[in-house]
């Protein structure tokens, strides 16, 4: 993987990670790694969800491409990460 993708993946879990802090009124118990299921481990519930999903729309300028995934898989940190970064790729696909 080139050093700007490594790059742009930390981003997008640095900017994922802040808006669930900002989110929650206290820390989270657990660390918040790529295999924590943000409603099943409690961190979010379903609107907190939807803030986060909302927010990180906002602030990447991506459409998160939910239709294209199992709903079981959108509430894991790694894979909500991973539908971010695909959005980013590709409307840098679309702007070339």
């Amino acid at each position: 993987m080139p050093e700007n993708q490594d790059a742009e993946k930390t981003d997008v879990k640095k900017i994922m990670v802040t808006i669930i802090e900002d989110l929650l009124s206290h820390p989270p118990d657990i660390g918040l790694e790529d295999e924590i299921d943000l409603i099943g481990d409690g961190i979010l519930d379903s609107m907190g969800f939807l803030s986060l999903a909302t927010a990180v729309q906002d602030k990447l300028g991506i459409e998160i491409p939910f239709d294209e995934y199992p709903p079981e898989e959108f509430t894991l940190l790694g894979n909500l990460i991973k539908m971010c970064e695909k959005a980013l790729d590709d409307n840098k696909c679309r702007k070339r």
